[in-house]
């Protein structure tokens, strides 16, 4: 039984797809941005300034800035599923090396690295991965899904990393329980992804799709011109939907029936023309199922 669809063209896999992109999205950014969480407590923790921790997000900025245009170009170089793995397992690195540190100077040099991990080639990876969930007429629709998807789960992510360092003893230790609450989300994020993101090849499907459309229903014939023994080679182009009776009309009204010679050249035409178009329904036939098992 086939899986149930939605208006949108959407099954119930994709849209799960979607979630896991979007709790991918969210777990990624939690980290570099907990100062807006957990202010108070990292200061403690760390025992700096607001000015230290103001230099911390400045490195952040100064990297994201300085990844944004090479990590796009090589993100078109990358395979996107393999880019947002090595993100996501970077930054789940970067956060057990800030747990067992907690020390400014060694943290400015996490937070520069953070910047790379969050945009480098996992900002560009993402949003074409995002892409690659639906199809060209269902693409706003899976950003929708996929950015509210985003938002709320980002929410209930902190709202869980808060209720955990409840349990701290004080603020030094609850910071540390929602750092490792952070740590055991992005570590899931990781293997969800491992196990239920499933990359298009696009090169491939592109290739298809533009022997698809060069395939089209152009039926090439032979004809013999009333009154004329040269024989001359035509073709017309005709909908996928085109029936036998409307294609007999249409060649009538061109004249073409009426330029056979014989009845015998006007059953062979037709013989070589049905020949043609069973050759090519097949081919474009094989083509559909192709462009299907990488959709």
């Amino acid at each position: 039984m086939p899986e149930k669809t939605n208006k949108a063209g959407l099954n119930g896999s994709k849209i799960a797809v979607l979630l896991i992109l979007g709790f991918v999205n969210a777990i990624m950014y939690c980290f570099p941005y907990v100062r807006y969480v957990f202010y108070d407590q990292q200061i403690a923790a760390m025992k700096i300034t607001n000015e230290q921790s103001g230099i911390l997000m400045s490195a952040y900025s100064l990297a994201m800035l300085s990844a944004m245009i090479p990590g796009g170009i090589l993100a078109d170089k990358l395979p996107v599923k393999k880019a947002m793995l090595a993100s996501i397992f970077g930054s789940f690195v970067l956060i057990l090396i800030y747990i067992f540190t907690m020390d400014f100077k060694i943290a400015c040099v996490i937070w520069f690295l953070c910047g790379l991990t969050t945009n480098f080639v996992f900002w560009c990876s993402i949003t074409k991965g995002v892409g690659m969930v639906g199809t060209d007429e269902t693409q706003g629709t899976c950003y929708g899904i996929y950015y509210a998807a985003s938002g709320l789960i980002s929410a209930l992510v902190n709202a869980i990393c808060l209720w955990a360092s409840k349990f701290g003893a004080d603020e030094t230790h609850a910071f540390v329980i929602a750092m490792w609450v952070m740590a055991v989300g992005t570590i899931l994020a990781f293997l969800m992804l491992l196990l239920f993101f499933k990359e298009k090849d696009v090169a491939k499907l592109n290739e298809l799709i533009a022997s698809q459309e060069g395939n089209k229903n152009v039926d090439i014939f032979l004809y013999t011109v009333g009154g004329h023994e040269s024989t001359r080679l035509g073709a017309n182009i005709y909908p996928k939907s085109i029936s036998t009776t409307e294609f007999l009309m249409k060649q009538s009204s061109e004249g073409f029936l009426g330029g056979f010679r014989s009845p015998i050249h006007f059953i062979e035409s037709l013989c070589q023309k049905a020949n043609k178009m069973s050759a090519k329904i097949d081919a474009e036939a094989k083509l559909n199922n192709a462009i299907d098992s990488l959709s």
